[in-house]
């Protein structure tokens, strides 16, 4: 005995799961492709005499709990970012604009300098607070600029810059 399929079929319903396949597909290479495209136009741009996003950590850059620092910490000083960085040459990011990945209404208003004083007065409030845990927040905010979040993009500034306080 033979059943009878519950399942209607309808005229033309192979090839209208085929078009809406196809379009799917279509559709999500044209995005792909559009969006590297973008991409690379962007990072082309940032290019300079400076080089594209080397990644800068210094050699006397510090462990994140050395001596156990952070496991004795009982306050939490958070310095909240507000750029990523987009060069290699970060010596001079508390001047340079081009250091950073600046949207048009943050460009030609100081940010480079009040992004350098957030992480001095960050680092010293640590430094003054023997049980403080500086911690330099923000994450991947910009698609165009990769993987590197606001948070990292600061401690390579510091580390750059050399602005850890002396012990």
């Amino acid at each position: 005995i033979r059943r009878r399929s519950s399942a209607k079929v309808y005229p033309y319903q192979n090839e209208l799961v085929s078009c809406v396949c196809v379009l799917l597909v279509v559709g999500f290479v044209v995005f792909n492709m559009t969006y590297f495209q973008r991409r690379r136009n962007i990072l082309s741009s940032m290019k300079g005499n400076k080089g594209l996003r080397r990644q800068w950590v210094s050699p006397l850059s510090r462990a994140f709990d050395e001596n156990g620092a952070a496991h004795s910490a009982r306050n939490l000083i958070v310095v909240a970012g507000h750029s990523v960085t987009t060069s290699g040459h970060l010596e001079d990011s508390d001047q340079d604009e081009s250091d950073w990945f600046l949207l048009d209404y943050q460009k030609k208003r100081g940010l480079p300098q009040a992004i350098y004083a957030h992480i001095t007065a960050g680092l010293q409030a640590a430094h003054l607070d023997p049980h403080g845990l500086l911690v330099f927040s923000g994450g991947e905010t910009r698609p165009t600029t990769g993987p590197d979040t606001e948070g990292s993009s600061y401690f390579r500034v510091a580390d750059a810059m050399d602005l850890w306080p002396n012990n």
